[in-house]
């Protein structure tokens, strides 16, 4: 029987916000994330160039996520949850005086922390309600009045501002579950979404080349979430990836190469290519989950987040010249035996109709008798849910009589299509 975890104590295991992001300072020398170490969400910086300990930078009421270095690297913005309502203030941080400014005080107004500084930090962009749907505004980073750059049917969500600072990519909300990219001039011009044919196309993961002309993102235009490059002078797309996989979250480096992700139904692997040659080449921890790949813009190096059933979200680094990796964050305690964590297999289980559905088995090293099950039900139907951490399947598993199967089981309703799919889990106890 395996050793039983306390639920408590798994609950506490601090983790590296994945979600909202981590940025690494121009100088490539610093990574500054979100982090709930002691219990609530604080801003940390480390140095990526020694052993230093991460330094906390934020203290008091609320929820900080989404740091974003400042060009010159003397300025530090991060997002504050002040109640949980989501309803997000952008603060700046003076690293020198350690002062912190609201920009964006006394506004009853949503603001999505997927902001952007301006290349000379002298503007922020960012999505807000303010009007009563989410457009695109520009404000002064030392604050002051905003004004509204995008005003299109739907909700923006996420801003990107290309290098020469000529112009604004905003990820939007579009049609069903789509996106779309709204390319925004700043100096002048309408507003014009990535399309083919003169209709949007979905695309997401926005990011910038480093001269500015041209565009990376991910689309499912082909059928799977493929990288495209977007041409701004010749308005054309071309896709690099192809094959299995869903590619997404693109980053460029300043020397022609790309690295993103590709999710292999519930685990990730790490990818980068040589735009040149179209070379990519992939690795993997072991089997998990990767967020938000971005390269150092200095000392070659990928920062990323990774997480799996015994190493919750951390950030690691993994060096281009010896291709070896780091953990460089360590949420999980010393009190937390990682070998006790098990690590599930895939399998494949027939449904009512004998469609085949996926799903995650943990089991410990003996089977042993069948025990009864338990049914863990989770949102769905096209959530899909992964080789990832979860404190909660760990503590049922932990006091089984022998072997479980605590993951995501799609159980099928009706026809067996994957949109009338059933998510649950189930746990053996």
């Amino acid at each position: 029987m395996p050793e039983q975890l306390d639920l408590e104590l798994l609950l506490r295991v601090p983790y590296v916000d994945p979600d909202l992001g981590f940025d690494i300072s121009l100088s490539g020398s610093k990574v500054a994330f979100s982090w709930n170490l002691s219990g609530r969400w604080e801003i940390y910086i480390l140095d990526l160039e020694g052993n230093a300990t991460p330094q906390q930078v934020t203290v008091g009421e609320g929820a900080k996520f989404a740091p974003r270095w400042s060009p010159n690297g003397q300025q530090l913005a991060y997002t504050i949850d002040l109640d949980g309502s989501e309803n997000y203030d952008i603060f700046i941080l003076n690293l020198a005086t350690g002062e912190h400014l609201n920009l964006t005080t006394n506004t009853p107004d949503a603001i999505m922390p997927a902001y952007a500084w301006s290349p000379d930090g002298e503007w922020i962009a960012f999505c807000s309600d303010r009007a009563g749907r989410f457009d695109t505004y520009v404000m002064p980073s030392t604050g002051g009045q905003a004004r509204k750059v995008l005003y299109q049917p739907h909700p923006d969500y996420e801003v990107h501002w290309s290098p020469d600072g000529s112009m604004l990519a905003v990820v939007v909300e579009g049609q069903g579950q789509d996106y779309w990219i709204y390319l925004v001039p700043l100096e002048g011009g309408e507003p014009y979404p990535i399309a083919i044919d003169g209709e949007s196309i979905c695309a997401k993961d926005a990011c910038w080349a480093p001269d500015g002309k041209s565009l990376a993102f991910a689309s499912n235009f082909n059928g799977q979430f493929e990288i495209g490059i977007y041409q701004l002078a010749s308005d054309s797309i071309s896709w690099l990836t192809d094959g299995e996989g869903e590619k997404e979250r693109p980053d460029w480096s300043d020397d022609g190469l790309l690295v993103y992700a590709v999710r292999h139904g519930p685990k990730t692997k790490l990818a980068f290519m040589d735009i040149a040659t179209r070379n990519a080449s992939t690795f993997q921890i072991e089997p998990g989950v990767i967020f938000t790949p971005k390269f150092t813009p200095t000392n070659g190096q990928i920062i990323f987040v990774f997480d799996n059933p015994r190493h919750p979200d951390d950030l690691w680094s993994y060096s281009l010249s010896d291709r070896t990796y780091k953990q460089i964050t360590h949420s999980l305690p010393d009190t937390v035996d990682r070998s006790t964590l098990s690590m599930p297999g895939e399998i494949r289980y027939p449904s009512l109709d004998g469609t085949e559905v996926p799903a995650l088995l943990y089991r410990t090293s003996e089977p042993g008798d069948l025990p009864p099950a338990v049914l863990y039900i989770h949102g769905g139907p096209n959530w899909l849910t992964q080789i990832t951490w979860d404190p909660l399947i760990h503590s049922t598993w932990s006091v089984g009589a022998g072997w479980c199967w605590p993951r995501i089981i799609a159980v099928p309703l009706g026809t067996g299509e994957s949109g009338n799919w059933l998510a649950v889990s189930i746990l053996v106890v």
